[in-house]
């Protein structure tokens, strides 16, 4: 015990000579072996001895342990001066930091995985409008065009074509025969005028003729447009309407070329004039030939579209311009190389059907003939309206279809510059309103027998041609049991036709078929109502004074059918 007092004086001694802080660690065998004579000494120790501890407990393996013993060892660290050692001790971040370290390599507890960012969805990109135009966005580039394309035609500020044709056009002034145009009749003019080439939309009875024939005059009219020619293309039961409507309200010569008997009267009355009176040709006659006027107005029907004239400029109207919705068709493809033209000047389509059954498909080949924007790329035009694509049966190659509608909101407003849609409803609203009379017609035993029958066998013509893919059969069974209903409803309509007649001046009969339209006819002259009947076996020339005959209420009943009555003909007497 004496032994360890002494050596523990000496160390403190030490210590303080030095100025510096030794720590030492003395073990001994019995517990009560150290002691200290100071109090720091106590302290130095004390705290040495814990800092020991604690590195005995963290020393990496690579180290050798402290000794402890009778056998005194110094503690220090590792390129640390020993009077450095008590500033280490006292600062153990210097040595947990490796032992930290370690520690942490060793927790393999499993650890939560990354929450992965939420992607915050971005609002829709707007769509470009093309050409700053927005009636454009979604367009097909093919048929993306300038806003300018839709403007009316400026001939300029040398050229003052427009005020010169709205002036010869006489709008505001009564026609030759006394009529005056109705204010739907001048807007639909004034439209055309201003935009050279336009597509009219009217319903039947709105005066398309009319519109036409003024329309017409404005430009032959017009010197500085150098117009000498006009083509009307019409059915051929309208080309006497036609000639009419030019001649009585506007004073246009009109030619009609389908008149062949005409031309040769006129040769054949030429030559006798040559060979009798040749002495008779008088200065009044000289006069006369003067008085003809500079330009040709031609009527033509569908199926002789005639070529472009080899000099002057020219306009075209077509009736019925519903004949060109086929693009395959020759009419269409004639009928667009002529309004083609460079020397074509103005065109007006007439037609009361510019989409048939809502497909936007057969308004193609009409934008075309007006040269519209959306006529210029069909395969494109068809894809994003009539949603056009290509459909395989089989092993078939694909075929192109396009008999559906899409985006007719943006049609009608891409169109509404060159195409003018108008309604009786809208137009004359001074017209009483239309009513509908449905009644239920009494059939004989006999006519519901064949009816039945029919039914039966159309059903056997369904069963067999619906395996064998053959359509002509099942439209000849619907045929045939049409056809037996319309007989059944003969002798009502004809009691219903004679009710009417007792009340009213005058009234129309439509039917499907030839034999049903003749069988009313017949009837009815025998009930003492005699009437024209109008039929696809009718002679062209006789149409026109059949309807004539009519509207002057010569005849109470015009009986036709669909085919041949239910285009172009003016039947407003009844």
């Amino acid at each position: 015990i004496n032994a360890c007092e002494q050596a523990a004086m000496m160390s403190s001694n030490r210590n303080s000579q030095n100025s510096a802080t030794t720590t030492t660690v003395v073990a001994a065998a019995s517990p009560s072996s150290v002691s200290s004579s100071s109090k720091e000494n106590k302290t130095n120790h004390t705290g040495s001895t814990t800092t020991h501890s604690r590195r005995q407990q963290h020393a990496p393996p690579n180290k050798p342990p402290i000794h402890s013993g009778n056998q005194r060892k110094t503690a220090t660290t590792a390129g640390v001066p020993p009077n450095q050692e008590t500033l280490v001790s006292l600062r153990p971040n210097t040595w947990l930091t490796a032992s930290s370290s370690s520690s942490s390599n060793n927790d393999k507890r499993p650890k939560k995985p990354a929450t992965p960012p939420v992607r915050q969805k971005q609002p829709p990109t707007p769509q470009r409008a093309p050409f700053g135009d927005e009636r454009q966005i979604g367009l097909p580039q093919p048929l993306q065009f300038p806003p300018s394309r839709l403007l009316p035609v400026d001939d300029g500020d040398d050229d003052d074509y427009g005020e010169e044709l709205f002036e010869n056009a006489e709008l505001s002034s009564p026609l030759l025969n006394g009529w005056t145009l109705f204010p739907h009749q001048v807007d639909a003019i004034q439209q055309a005028l201003v935009q050279r080439r336009f597509i009219l939309a009217l319903d039947m009875g709105l005066g398309k003729t009319l519109i036409g024939a003024v329309w017409s005059k404005a430009f032959l009219r017009t010197e500085d447009l150098n117009c000498k020619n006009a083509f009307i293309l019409c059915p051929v039961s309208l080309t006497l309407e036609w000639k009419r409507t030019a001649e009585n309200c506007t004073g246009l010569c009109v030619k009609d070329p389908t008149s062949k008997s005409g031309a040769k009267k006129k040769k054949s009355r030429k030559k006798k004039a040559k060979k009798k009176v040749i002495e008779l040709y008088s200065d009044e006659e000289e006069e006369e030939e003067e008085r003809q006027p500079d330009y040709t107005v031609s009527i033509h029907s569908w199926a002789k579209v005639p070529q472009p004239p080899d000099e002057d400029n020219f306009i075209v109207v077509a009736d019925e311009a519903h004949s060109i919705q086929n693009m395959q068709s020759n009419r269409t493809q004639s009928t667009l190389q002529l309004v083609s033209h460079e020397r074509c000047i103005g065109v007006l389509l007439l037609t009361g059907t510019p989409m048939k059954n809502g497909k936007p498909s057969n308004l193609f080949p009409l934008l075309k003939a007006v040269q519209h924007p959306l006529g210029k790329h069909q395969r494109a035009f068809e894809a994003h309206f009539c949603e056009g694509r290509e459909v395989r049966f089989g092993n078939a190659r694909p075929v192109w279809q396009a008999n559906g509608s899409a985006n007719l909101d943006q049609l009608r407003q891409l169109t509404q510059s060159h195409m003018l849609h108008l309604t009786k409803e809208k137009c004359l609203k001074n017209l009483p309103p239309q009513t509908r009379v449905f009644e239920d017609v009494p059939v004989s035993s006999r006519k519901q027998l064949q009816h039945n029958e029919a039914l039966k066998e159309l059903a056997k013509v369904y069963t067999y041609s619906k395996n064998a893919g053959e359509n002509d059969a099942i439209l000849g069974g619907v045929t045939k049991v049409r056809m037996i209903g319309s007989l059944a409803k003969v002798d009502p309509t004809v009691q219903f036709a004679i009710k009417t007649l007792e009340e009213e001046p005058a009234v129309v009969i439509f039917t499907s078929f030839l034999e049903v339209a003749s069988q009313v006819h017949r009837k009815l002259k025998e009930s003492g109502w005699s009437g024209e009947l109008l039929t696809g076996e009718t002679p062209p020339k006789k149409r026109q004074g059949m309807v004539d005959t009519f509207q002057k209420g010569l005849s109470p009943v015009f009986v036709c059918t669909f085919g041949a009555g239910g285009v172009g003909l003016t039947l407003t007497a009844a």
